[in-house]
Formats: C-alpha cells, structure tokens, sequence
C-alpha cells in the first residue's frame, strides 16, 4: 500500500495494495490521532509508562464518479502541495501490467482528479519507486520495476507549467464541467498545466552547495564539507526514500550560506537488476538535482522493501534530524530491525576535512528485532510496510513513528505500532 502525512497535522491517509492471494485494493483510509486527550506533556517515562493521542480510522470514499484509480500495489501517494495527494504509477499483481497515470485526491472534497499533462513525454510505467514533493513544486520519481521485472534508474519531475497552452486547464475534460464553479478550480489557474520532465542525472559533491562561493580566495579552502563526490546510483526497486533538509554550518567558504536550508532526497538500499538486495545511501540534492552522496554500507544494513523517515527529535535544530529505517527484507530473512542512519548534517558538513579515504559515519542499530520481543511478538518482522512521523503539535517536533501494515512470513499484517523516540 501507499500512504502519506498531510501537512501540519497528524492526519495519514492510506491507499490500495495487495494481499498474498493477491487481493488487489483501491481503497482509501484516514488514520487521525487526537492529542485533545493528552493532558500530560508526551514524553517516555518507562518501557510500560506513557502518554500517546488516541487514534481512529475512517474510510473515506471519494466523491469522484468520472475518475477513480483502478486497483493498484505498489504505488506511491505523495503530497503535492498542502491540499492535493498526487498517486503515481503502481501494478496490478495478477495481470503483471503497471500504470504511470497520475490522479489527484483533494483533500478537502476527497474527490479524484485526473489532472491535464500535455508533454507527450512522461516515465514508463513502474511500481516499487519512490517519489518525493519538494518545496519548489516537484513531485520527484525515482527507480522502481517495469512490466519487463527490470529494475529502473531514471529520474523524473512532474510540476507546474503556466502559460504553455492558451486556455489549458490543470483538469481533464471530464472535470472541467464540474469543476468550474467549485473550489477546485480556484486552487489553480485557467492556464496552468502539469508537465513531466527527464532529469539527466549527474554527480556533485557537497560543496557545489558552495559552489557560488568558489573563487581564487577560497579554492580548495572547504573545510567541514565533504568533497567526495558522489555516484549515481545504479538501478534499483523496492528502495526507500524521505524528504529531509539540513542547514550549511558556518565554515570559511560558507560566508553568506551559512545558515541556508538545503532541501535533499535521501534513497536507501533496495534490490538490483542481479537480485541483490543493497545496503547503500545516496544523497540529491533538490534544488541543482545532482547527487552530492553516496556511501556503501556494510551488508549488515541491507533492505529492500523497508520504510525510512526523518524525524526531528524534541526540538533539535535541523542539522540533528534522524533518518529512522525499519523492517525489510535482507535478502534472506524478514527484518525487525530499527536503524538511525547518521545525521544529514554529519555527512555532508563533518567536524574535520574528509577525503576520499576517510571513513563515512555508519549507521546504529537502535533495536535488533525488537518488536519480536515486544507487545507485537513475531508481527514486528515485516516487509512492505509503511512508516510516518508522529508529531507534538504544541512543541512542533517529532516524538515517535507509527508503523502499519507490511507482510511477514506467516501473515499479512493491519496493526499499527508506534516507535516513542526519548530525546537522547
């Protein structure tokens, strides 16, 4: 299944997937946690004493007759903007066949929308990808499987185009009539489209974020910033990936950055075209659209099918957010295993000069197969899954991840968990 945070709330939104057999879904759920009940401040006490929101599901049933998705696993459903989800791509298990459309789920009528793209040119269809909305209007695909079963490692960009045709309309025919005079259509205009764009993928290092700061004075001078250059990285599916950012600290070639958020996309493991699964970690960039890190872990951390967020743990500043990963598949058993990877901000901008054979941070193994001992039992090994940040509204920081959903050896699972993180 896919599922996604909307903005500035504790508010997850479910869609589709498959089961073993394979039923294949096209249903959508709301996952809401009420912090009203919480009269204590949120914090770890025990293993067996806490404060946590209670949670309720709803189905929602979107109010869209002329478009609805059709049964998918394997999508991705992103934010696209602060009021639309946009549900890319994804297959149908029984059939083999994959899909590369776009629909849309406004999140204030819950109605599907298929939005209007006039380039011809657009990604081959594709399931087990990643996809990721930055703060400058991309939704950003990554990789994924093809109906040939290959793996993919091309590189796209949906975003918004004004102007490129007189009178085109983000809606397709079909809406236009029904959209007019709704709020819909208010939340673009008469002449914007959405259009797809290749990315031609390159590599940098982190110091092209210095890059405009690079003069005779200062060549060479980049000290606490990472001057490895990065890979691109090979074709890959059932990978993980989360939106993060991270601030330049203050150097003496950052005079005038320092301070500067940088918005990247972090992509860990997956399985490649030979059937290994991978224990790497690039970093893009996603104001240039270059890969400025890559770093080959031991096999110890190889996933596939596992889940990765970033949370920013009770009030730290941007540069100590985490990247928490979960569960998986190895390559030969079914994971448990909760890993914080190093700080973006460690691996880009370390303490001392990094050369290109100085050792990288490694990631820490908070929890072996934790969950196997805890009140899931043998349910916390899962693969397939999905994974959000839990967030304090009156502090505006993260306090945990909930966990739902994947399949295991034995089952296929529909509980949902919740990993407190303490402030150390």
């Amino acid at each position: 299944h896919s599922c996604v945070k909307l903005y500035d709330k504790n508010h997850y939104v479910f869609y589709g997937g498959a089961d073993r057999l394979p039923n294949i879904f096209d249903d959508v759920w709301l996952l809401e946690a009420d912090f009203s009940t919480v009269k204590k401040p949120l914090e770890i006490k025990s293993s067996k004493n806490y404060d946590l929101p209670e949670f309720s599901w709803t189905r929602i049933c979107p109010n869209s007759k002329r478009v609805h998705p059709p049964k998918l696993s394997g999508t991705t459903l992103t934010a696209f903007g602060p009021r639309y989800l946009a549900l890319f791509g994804g297959t149908n298990p029984i059939s083999g066949s994959c899909s590369n459309d776009v629909f849309l789920l406004d999140t204030e009528t819950w109605r599907w929308i298929e939005p209007k793209i006039v380039t011809e040119l657009k990604p081959p269809p594709r399931h087990s990808h990643v996809a990721v909305f930055s703060s400058n209007g991309r939704l950003v695909i990554y990789g994924g499987a093809g109906e040939s079963g290959k793996p993919l490692e091309d590189l796209w960009v949906l975003e918004q185009q004004t102007n490129l045709l007189p009178g085109a309309s983000v809606f397709s025919e079909s809406e236009v009539s029904s959209a007019v005079d709704s709020p819909l259509s208010m939340s673009y205009s008469a002449e914007t489209v959405l259009v797809w764009r290749k990315v031609e993928q390159v590599v940098g290092a982190p110091n092209i974020l210095l890059c405009a700061l690079e003069t005779t004075a200062n060549k060479g001078s980049h000290d606490a910033i990472s001057s490895r250059e990065a890979k691109i990285p090979e074709p890959r599916e059932m990978h993980a990936a989360c939106l993060t950012s991270v601030q330049i600290p203050p150097t003496s070639a950052s005079k005038g950055k320092e301070g500067k958020l940088v918005e990247v996309m972090v992509v860990m493991g997956g399985r490649n075209a030979n059937g290994s699964v991978l224990s790497d970690i690039h970093i893009m960039d996603l104001d240039t659209m270059t890969w400025i890190y890559s770093e080959n872990y031991s096999t110890a951390y190889a996933r596939c099918a596992h889940a990765l967020v970033s949370c920013s743990i009770s009030g730290a500043c941007l540069n100590q957010i985490h990247l928490i990963s979960y569960g998986g598949f190895t390559g030969t058993s079914v994971s448990g295993d909760t890993i914080r990877f190093p700080q973006i901000s460690q691996l880009l901008f370390p303490p001392s000069p990094v050369t290109s054979k100085a050792p990288a941070p490694i990631p820490v193994l908070l929890c072996k197969d934790a969950p196997a001992t805890s009140i899931l039992g043998q349910s916390g090994l899962r693969f397939a899954h999905s994974m959000v940040t839990l967030t304090d509204p009156e502090k505006n920081t993260d306090i945990g991840v909930i966990l739902f959903g994947g399949v295991n050896p034995a089952k296929d699972l529909s509980d949902i968990a919740i990993l407190l993180i303490k402030n150390s």
